[in-house]
């Protein structure tokens, strides 16, 4: 019973860390935000903002100095390869409009503790206009 709390709890803070990446949470009185400064993600300046709220892991997000956007999250999480916590790395690169009006990163890297877990590449895009009402019907 207690590993299925414990994962409940970790799939809260990963859903928190994903509401915060997504920024507009970030209007929330809850959220704390302050500045980490200045350094480089992928060899370029980033300006680097520490997301906080009570109850919840820190966040770092990181934003390109010159295109403003997002380029890195950053927090604590479990290693799915090896069940502890570690520094979760999230970097965003090769930003395209592939849904017309929304700049996207297609290139998406995720680190444990420095390691590569995943490396993914997004070809194709596409808005939802309508979602079919049985996808929130009670089962």
């Amino acid at each position: 019973m207690a590993v299925e709390a414990d994962d409940l709890k970790e799939h809260k803070q990963n859903a928190h860390a994903e509401r915060v990446a997504g920024l507009l949470a970030l209007k929330d009185k809850a959220y704390k935000l302050s500045s980490l400064g200045e350094m480089k993600v992928n060899g370029r300046a980033a300006v680097g903002i520490l997301v906080t709220r009570q109850d919840y892991r820190d966040v770092s997000l990181f934003f390109d100095k010159q295109t403003n956007l997002l380029v890195k999250v950053e927090t604590r999480a479990k290693d799915p390869n090896t069940m502890q916590e570690a520094t979760q790395e999230k970097l965003m690169t090769d930003y395209k409009e592939l849904v017309p009006g929304f700049q996207l990163p297609t290139k998406l890297v995720i680190n444990y503790d420095g390691k590569k877990f995943l490396d993914m590449t997004v070809t194709e895009a596409r808005m939802v206009e309508k979602h079919d009402a049985s996808i929130f019907a009670e089962p």
